[in-house]
């Protein structure tokens, strides 16, 4: 829970850790497109079921820590949705399902290099939903894992697009899928992997190894592994 600065005073914050390397993001994109459950309030909305298992694996958990740290439903603190990579996608349906199904107070989703996550129907629910709520995908030069699954499969991104390019230099687009922005290079001979993790956002330069992630990641498994056992798969890819 954080105490500030503003407007994160007293409020939560859920993040996602994505994928590190293209290969991986290969396999963790499952192409099998799912229609989101009927108590979602999202009807005709689907997922890719990657992105939709890698979220419902530990909404429950979520909702328990939550309650745990003061910041369930009713609890009059607002809820940060994070994630990079798959963890972005994760973030996104988190946010939907949190605010639509469990009735907490969502009060803004910040995505990196993340993948279109829904269908188009799904992205006029979630616009619908949150309306003037921060809503924001960081995405970087020539990064490949934004431009999938394609858009010939019927997925779109969410709007508020922040585009770095190689200097270093953002660009705003607000909508779903602007050209001005990470769409310039739509093309796969056009992509570099290396750019999937490189930003001008850390220290480092690397938003997968970036200074502080390998203690904090050690000691988010700590704390969510049961006595005598490893976290479960699910839970391993997030934080809290």
């Amino acid at each position: 829970r954080f105490v500030g600065p503003e407007p994160l005073v007293d409020t939560c914050v859920i993040a996602f850790r994505g994928s590190e390397r293209f290969s991986n993001v290969e396999s963790d994109i499952d192409v099998v497109k799912v229609t989101l459950p009927e108590d979602w309030r999202c009807p005709g909305c689907a997922s890719m079921s990657g992105f939709y298992s890698a979220w419902s694996g530990v909404e429950d958990r979520v909702l328990q820590l939550l309650e745990e740290i003061h910041c369930g439903r009713g609890s009059g603190r607002g809820v940060f949705l994070t994630g990079h990579s798959m963890g972005g996608a994760a973030a996104v349906l988190g946010a939907f399902a949190l605010r639509n199904k469990h009735g907490l107070d969502v009060r803004g989703v910040y995505t990196f290099e993340a993948p279109r996550t829904g269908n188009d129907v799904f992205v006029r629910s979630f616009e619908a939903s949150f309306g003037s709520i921060p809503q924001w995908r960081i995405t970087h030069d020539r990064d490949p894992v934004v431009h999938l699954p394609l858009v010939a499969f019927g997925f779109e991104h969410l709007p508020n697009e922040i585009f770095y390019d190689s200097d270093g230099a953002y660009h705003l687009c607000n909508g779903t899928e602007d050209a001005a922005c990470s769409n310039q290079f739509s093309p796969p001979w056009l992509w570099r992997a290396s750019d999937h993790c490189s930003t001008p956002l850390t220290p480092s330069g690397s938003i997968c190894r970036c200074e502080g992630w390998v203690p904090l990641a050690a000691q988010a498994a700590t704390l969510n592994r049961g006595p005598g056992g490893d976290a479960p798969a699910a839970e391993r890819s997030w934080l809290i």
